[in-house]
């Protein structure tokens, strides 16, 4: 069976609906590279690429601050992530304070602009047009865990599971 959008419509369908997923969220530097390597991994069911943890309600063109754009962070949204977190580096022998990642309380998150959102997958032929066959809409595909997957197979990341079979059959094995 090759990709089509029935197979991503079902995939869609068949994802976990998102309250019963957990969130992570990440600073990772550029939004690209992290998005599509998420969207690959097993258990991941969407990604989507945003701000959080800014410092400043209204950018100031005339004043350099220190950039903290592309720093490592890992924001922990609930207690219990701050719990799993602490227990995490705990097992590892670490600290918060000595790790170069910085721990951060998620307080709010902006989506990217549009064209940041599955980018590898917009940018690869044969692949965006079954989302527009579909008619899927810009939210409608930041949030399509399809999208999620087939974004980490454009950027070069192998995709398991029916998708990966359609996609295999489409273009080989990796």
């Amino acid at each position: 069976m090759e990709l089509s959008p029935g197979i991503v419509r079902e995939h869609d369908r068949a994802a976990p609906d998102p309250v019963a997923t957990e969130t992570a969220t990440f600073g990772l530097g550029c939004f690209w590279g992290p998005d599509a390597r998420f969207g690959a991994l097993e258990g991941v069911v969407r990604t989507r690429v945003g701000y959080a943890g800014g410092t400043r309600d209204a950018h100031d063109p005339n004043r350099q601050v220190r950039k903290t754009q592309y720093q490592n962070v890992v924001f922990a949204a609930t207690a219990a992530q701050r719990e799993t977190l602490a227990a995490v580096l705990e097992e590892r022998g670490l600290q918060a304070d000595a790790i170069g990642t910085r721990i951060e309380r998620l307080d709010r998150f902006y989506p990217a602009e549009d064209y940041h959102q599955k980018h590898s997958l917009r940018g690869t032929p044969g692949l965006q047009p079954v989302f527009d066959e579909l008619g899927y809409d810009d939210p409608e595909l930041r949030e399509s865990p399809a999208a999620a997957k087939l974004n980490g197979y454009a950027a070069g990341h192998d995709v398991g599971g029916e998708l990966g079979r359609a996609l295999e059959r489409r273009a080989g094995p990796r």
